[in-house]
């Protein structure tokens, strides 16, 4: 999927199109009654998934990310999640919230760690 955006902002991160993914996630089959006609379809409704590269990332990025993740699971289990809505060239991942941190191993550079690449699967809340 070819993208018409030099780069996106998402939770406070800057990410450039080839570090973006969007995928589908969860999906659910819906019967729709035809009423009048008689006639019943099935609609398949899907959750997107967004997967995001995260580069240049430092230690304290990581922690925040990561604390962010445990905050999403407290969330969904409180009923109190937050999220938020992604816009990548008019495509919507509507009420995302980050599901996975996963970071490369680390360099040290002047003492600090520093991550080659941090992948975010964030997952959204709605089917569409």
């Amino acid at each position: 999927m070819s993208l018409s955006v030099d780069f996106l902002v998402a939770f406070g991160f800057t990410f450039l199109p080839e570090d973006i993914n969007i995928a589908d996630g969860e999906t659910i089959d819906v019967p729709v009654n035809g009423g009048e006609t008689g006639q019943l379809d099935t609609v398949q409704l899907v959750k997107r998934q967004l997967t995001l590269t995260l580069r240049g990332a430092t230690e304290r990025d990581v922690q925040n990310l990561e604390a962010i993740r445990a905050n999403n699971v407290l969330g969904l289990l409180n009923r109190n999640l937050v999220t938020e809505d992604i816009n990548i060239g008019g495509y919507v991942i509507a009420q995302a919230y980050i599901a996975k941190v996963t970071p490369s191993a680390p360099k040290i550079i002047n003492g600090q760690f520093v991550f080659d690449q941090v992948e975010l699967i964030t997952n959204s809340r709605v089917y569409t």
